[in-house]
């Protein structure tokens, strides 16, 4: 019914007046969202998703106008509105969340007094009565003691509960409508899943209509009702969410699926990345806006521009070949599904102790743990236990990886292996030397042995420096020949990460976020290193650019046999990737074994509500999602016996509350640490 309709966008066209001229974002866009209705935006970034989105809110940079077409808001033109009425509308009727809760959060004022005062200005609220009604929209978007949460400052909030605090500030208004912009892209996947829940009981209560953009369709598939693709500013497919998983119509929607790792696909396989890149839409040309990167394309597709052509009651799409599709499985190309097919390490690596790069023997890391200071005045020690005791062996040619919730203790284990972090107890062994007490000349070597690969790569790279002179630097550290020998090399490099020579001139502020992290691979590998850790490297990439890295990194180990430890919190990517799995939380293992073994028989409970959290894209995928209760506990206060007991959905007693599991081996390639298995 036309009066259940919140938001009508209608032929919309947004420009942005750049240096180059006129950049025409986003072009004769349509779309409705209903009462209660979530539509789910997908697309890669550039494609426009936020464009539309600050349209939609009326709060264009000011280089941005919209240049077309109508946004019809609750029955009144946005388009006519002066700022006070948008301010009354921002303030009442529409609310949006945005990617990183710290941008829509102050850090100087308390939790509560943000909450409270929005309610004071939109809902006319005393003090007294907008504080206690902030405690209890805390408490409805499940944030723990919401009395004594309100008390805090954000910076003392985990990503998830800020995350929480600004879907509560969302919510405080009863919005209309709400505008959510990637807002569980930074999260962990049990977090991840914890807000999308969070999200379908909230619209349950408040029925808003809700505008989801994301460049994930496994989150888009949890949460959305009808979903839009956008390409380069046009929409190229829109319908009811199953059928685009079920029988996706244009070329992009399958290329976008083709991209994802899941557990139908292993790393011999390969990944689909998109070929080629997107157009300069400076300079757009008739026909179809995805001709050049299309697999299906012909000689009618460049003739003319191809509009979103409604093809039935709940589809539309802005391709010729929509029946042709329409045939395809699931929209998947059928050369790269591959069932049950996972690559078993301990088929190809032989289990002796003498084929380890790397043995970890007891480790622990403290933060803080040697404060002189206040010992000498009589404070209380207080540190971290970042890692707590961790013993594990990586055997030669074999990808590890390492996965778990952010403060895991993931990142600090990769970085103690790498010599950037000292350990306060414990030995790491590199082909059986102590790395500790290695002489100078055994140090220097290790160092060049051992590369790391960093998680942004804009931050990881000299900004000043060419391309050319941030891989020659590890090539004259490693007295790498003459300037001539060195040009070559650096070539070389290029070459394997299959970027083009000229790249050696460009400054990494001109590249975009994947070719940055192809150079920081290239410069990982001029060491002609034996073991690379890899710490976060997708995280940051948009899922096309994420399945062209990942199958780079395959192919170079496949090429050299170097040892890869790959640390995550993307299980479908780890999977994909890995040949062995250590899971972590809070500093200690859960479970270790090969990726056959871990996937398929999952067996400490934190590891099967990871896997249950993973987004999938299957239409037949009705696994239940396993929602751990409260957040991780702090590192510098663990819990004791079992680390996981306070979130464990399986916990047994007070056995796990007092004594710490051992290692227990389910079977020679299979160890978890649980009393579960005793």
């Amino acid at each position: 019914m036309e009066n259940d309709i919140v938001i009508s966008v209608e032929s919309l066209s947004v420009d942005y007046a750049k240096e180059q001229g006129i950049l025409p974002a986003v072009r004769d866009l349509s779309f409705t969202i209903k009462r209660g209705e979530t539509l789910g935006l997908v697309g890669e970034s550039g494609s426009g998703k936020s464009t539309v989105a600050f349209a939609i809110m009326r709060y264009l940079p000011k280089n941005g106008r919209i240049s077309k077409g109508k946004i019809v808001f609750l029955g009144q033109n946005m388009l006519q509105k002066t700022p006070k009425e948008l301010r009354l509308i921002w303030g009442g009727n529409m609310a949006m969340v945005y990617q990183d809760p710290m941008s829509s959060l102050n850090p100087s004022i308390k939790i509560g007094f943000q909450i409270a005062e929005i309610l004071r200005y939109t809902k006319g609220l005393d003090k007294k009565l907008a504080w206690r009604k902030s405690e209890e929209l805390l408490e409805k978007v499940k944030i723990s003691d919401p009395e004594q949460s309100a008390r805090k400052f954000p910076h003392q909030m985990s990503g998830g509960q800020q995350q929480r605090v600004v879907i509560a500030m969302a919510f405080c208004r009863d919005p209309d409508l709400l505008i959510m912009d990637e807002p569980t892209t930074s999260l962990d996947v049990t977090t991840e899943a914890a807000i999308l829940d969070l999200l379908k009981e909230l619209k349950g209560i408040f029925n808003p209509a809700i505008l989801f953009i994301s460049h994930n369709l496994g989150v888009i598939k949890r949460v959305a009702d009808k979903i839009g693709i956008l390409y380069a500013g046009q929409m190229v497919e829109m319908c009811v969410a199953r059928d685009i998983f079920q029988s996706p119509l244009h070329p992009y929607t399958i290329a976008l699926m083709n991209c994802l790792p899941t557990t139908d696909i292993n790393k011999d396989k390969g990944l689909k990345p998109i070929p080629g890149s997107f157009p300069d839409i400076t300079k757009l040309s008739q026909g179809c806006i995805f001709y050049d990167r299309c697999l299906y394309k012909d000689e009618d597709c460049i003739e003319r521009m191809i509009p979103l052509k409604k093809i039935d009651k709940n589809r539309s799409t802005a391709c010729l070949h929509w029946k042709r599709l329409s045939q395809q499985k699931k929209g998947l190309n059928e050369n790269n599904v591959h069932k049950n097919s996972f690559f078993d390490v301990s088929k190809r690596i032989a289990r002796t102790e003498e084929n380890y790069i790397i043995a970890i023997d007891h480790l622990k890391k403290y933060f803080g743990f040697s404060s002189t200071f206040s010992r000498l005045i009589g404070w209380s020690e207080s540190y971290t236990k970042a890692i707590d005791d961790v013993s594990l062996f990586i055997r030669h040619g074999e990808i590890l990886g390492v996965v778990g919730e952010s403060g895991c203790g993931k990142t600090t284990l990769g970085w103690i292996m790498n010599k950037l972090y000292k350990p306060t107890k414990g030995k790491i062994y590199y082909e059986g030397k102590d790395i500790w007490n290695m002489t100078r000349n055994e140090d220097r070597s290790f160092h060049q042995q051992c590369q790391i690969v960093f998680q942004n790569p804009d931050s990881s790279l000299n900004p000043r420096k060419t391309v050319g002179k941030i891989l020659e630097r590890p090539l004259v550290l490693q007295n790498g020949g003459t300037f001539s020998h060195r040009g070559q090399r650096i070539a070389e490099l290029l070459n394997m990460v299959h970027m083009d020579t000229r790249y050696a001139k460009v400054y990494p502020h001109e590249l975009s976020g994947g070719e940055n992290q192809r150079i920081g691979i290239a410069r990982a590998f001029a060491a002609n290193p034996r073991l690379i850790i890899f710490d976060e490297p997708l995280s940051s990439l948009d899922v096309s650019v994420q399945a062209s890295i990942l199958n780079l990194i395959v192919e170079l180990q496949k090429k050299f046999n170097t040892t890869y430890i790959f640390i995550s919190h993307d299980l479908s990517v780890v999977q994909y990737i890995s040949d062995n799995i250590c899971v972590m939380y809070l500093g200690k293992l859960c479970e270790v074994g090969s990726n056959n073994e871990v996937f398929s028989n999952p067996s400490h409970p934190y590891t099967r509500a990871l896997l249950s959290a993973v987004p999938q894209i299957k239409i037949d995928h009705h696994e239940e999602i396993i929602l751990l209760q409260g957040s991780v506990p702090s590192a510098k206060s663990p819990p004791g016996g079992c680390r996981f007991h306070t979130r464990c959905p399986d916990k047994i007693g007070r056995v796990c509350e007092v004594e710490e599991p051992k290692a227990i081996a389910i079977n020679p390639f299979h160890t978890v640490y649980c009393h579960l298995f005793k």
